[in-house]
């Protein structure tokens, strides 16, 4: 922590300047401001996927308690704590106006605050001092001892008749990019009386964006001996890059910018982590909401990245149905559609892959569906053209072997079939094949009979006006489908009635593809499926990210259905009913 140089500062002047300020202008300053307990983002870092939050007015059980995003993407929060407990160095860039303009009293007093400044560094602090007048130039680039910055301060005069204000705050600007990568915290200090006299040079426009293109907040240190408008525009130059306004009188130069900087020390560190590196090169706002959906917003530019090394893989693989398998990768993929792009093996034989499901919302599972039904062995899978959300898009690396136990399979059907040795063909009795040819002919004569009475019947029902008579086509047509009743409610809605026509399978969730497609973004896109099956309805989960639950039990496996069985999925409870 910065020791404390002088006793507290007078602020009576800045106050009352501020509230006639106020009355006038609807202008703040930053000292009424934090009277008034204001809360504020000083400060956004970004270096995708790691995001540090600087911020003051604000305590860590509401940054516990709420959520960060940047633009519509919610963050991971990874942390908070006090400023000083992150043992990071903050890099002060403090620029000195040595124009004439600026009254002896004022300057002599800045150069013993950039001096005390100086003497209260911290290890990993660093003190860059710029002066600019009719030139801009680098006067201590943040290696100097004490010593050394007493000599410079010392041969620093305000005899300049220019005033490259916007100018140096871009120079300045282009030198904190290039030393981003040593310091995450960064400030900007402008000395000055808030006046730039300079003609085809930057202009506020211009400096202005080049502040927030490399996410440098400025915060004027304005002399109270300079006209209004000055400071007004100063100030509101200084609030717009992200920082605020200070004020100060001859007597509170020496200790001004320790103050300051006593204030950054005092900030709260938020770390926050995006789910990938990709960034915009764009500018984007940074939103932090309250419990009680109060917001803060910050904007930055998304422009700086951390290189992924790491190649994604498949974290693991699990049967979830009579023919699904379910993938599980490291992180959320890229190119996830598509049944040619999964090779699947069981014990060395290729087996096809019929379908992909998974759900946009979380990218990183997915559930293949198998041409066959799966069985007992090892399955080995691969994917192709799947790559992960990077700005490298690394490729999905290997394969992965799921070993399948325990699965009942039904007995294959041995077929009956007639071995003739040749060198016993001599001895084969053809008493037996005569036998079977004579039964067929039998059987067929006798279907052709029965055919022939049930049409005779039912043209006769017909005639005598009674009856509907199916014939047997129809009748195993009605048997092939099955009419389910289903009472579809959801918390908040009339319950409605539903008749789902189940074949063999029924697919159900929020994709257009599904057979039954059900507008609710809380169930997957391929949610659960139905299927008829030995005589019965049977319900499985197919990967979904909020799972399927049977009667309030969450199944994890295929379940057989009773009449009046709940299911609930998503934001829905289906009752089934046959």
């Amino acid at each position: 922590m910065m020791a404390a140089l002088q006793a507290a500062p007078a602020w009576a002047a800045e106050r009352a300047f501020a509230a006639e300020e106020s009355d006038k202008e609807g202008k703040v300053s930053k000292s009424s401001a934090v009277m008034s307990g204001e809360q504020r983002i000083e400060q956004v870092y970004l270096n995708l996927p790691e995001v540090w939050v600087y911020g003051d007015g604000f305590s860590l059980s509401e940054v516990e308690a709420g959520e960060g995003y940047l633009s519509q993407d919610k963050l991971e929060f990874v942390g908070a704590s006090p400023f000083l407990e992150t043992e990071e160095g903050i890099f002060y860039y403090v620029m000195l106006d040595i124009s004439a303009s600026i009254p002896d009293a004022y300057f002599r007093s800045a150069k013993e605050g950039i001096q005390n400044l100086q003497n209260a560094l911290g290890e990993k602090d660093r003190l860059i001092l710029c002066a600019f007048g009719q030139e801009v130039a680098l006067a201590a680039d943040g290696n100097q001892t004490v010593e050394e910055m007493e000599e410079i301060l010392a041969g620093l005069t305000n005899k300049d008749q220019e005033t490259l204000l916007f100018e140096g705050i871009d120079k300045v600007a282009a030198l904190a990019d290039q030393m981003r990568g040593q310091c995450r915290r960064q400030v900007l200090l402008v000395v000055s009386d808030g006046e730039d006299f300079a003609t085809g040079k930057k202009m506020a426009g211009e400096a202005l964006a080049a502040l927030k293109d490399k996410g440098l907040p400025a915060y004027g240190v304005c002399i109270r001996g300079t006209a209004k408008e000055n400071i007004n525009s100063f100030g509101e130059f200084a609030r717009t890059s992200g920082g605020f306004l200070r004020i100060f009188q001859p007597q509170e130069g020496g200790c001004v910018l320790t103050d300051m900087a006593d204030e950054f020390q005092d900030d709260i560190c938020v770390r926050y982590r995006a789910s990938s590196n990709v960034v915009t090169n764009k500018e984007e706002n940074f939103n932090f909401q309250f419990a009680d959906d109060r917001v803060l917003s910050k904007a930055v530019m998304n422009v700086h990245w951390i290189p992924d090394e790491e190649a994604p893989y498949l974290v693991s693989g699990e049967p979830v149905g009579d023919r699904q398998i379910r993938l599980i990768f490291s992180e959320p993929m890229i190119g996830l559609a598509g049944a040619a792009n999964y090779k699947v093996r069981l014990d060395g034989r290729e087996v096809a892959v019929t379908g992909v499901a998974y759900d946009k919302e979380d990218e990183t599972r997915i559930t293949l569906t198998l041409g066959d039904a799966v069985k007992n062995g090892v399955y080995e899978v691969a994917c192709l053209n799947l790559t992960d959300y990077s700005m490298e898009r690394n490729s999905l690396k290997g394969s992965i072997q799921v070993e399948i136990r325990g699965v009942q399979e039904e007995e294959d059907a041995v077929p009956i079939t007639n071995t003739i040795n040749i060198n016993e063909r001599e001895k084969f009795d053809y008493t037996g094949i005569l036998f079977l040819i004579l039964s067929a002919v039998v059987a067929l004569i006798a279907v052709l009979i029965a055919t022939d009475s049930k049409k005779r019947k039912a043209a006769a029902g017909k005639a005598d006006g009674g009856g509907h008579g199916l014939d047997s086509h129809e009748v195993t047509k009605a048997e092939e489908k099955r009419i389910l009743d289903v009472v579809i409610s959801s918390k908040g809605k009339k319950s409605r009635q539903a008749f789902w026509e189940l074949g063999r399978r029924l697919v159900v969730g929020r994709a257009v593809t599904c057979d039954v497609v059900v507008a609710d973004i809380e169930m997957s896109r391929q949610h659960f499926i139905l299927e008829w099956e030995n005589g019965g309805i049977f319900v499985t989960d197919l990967g979904s990210t909020n799972g399927t639950a049977v009667n309030g039990t969450r199944i994890l496996c295929k379940r057989r259905l009773e009449p009046g069985d709940h299911i609930e999925a998503g934001s829905g409870n289906f009752t089934i009913r046959w």
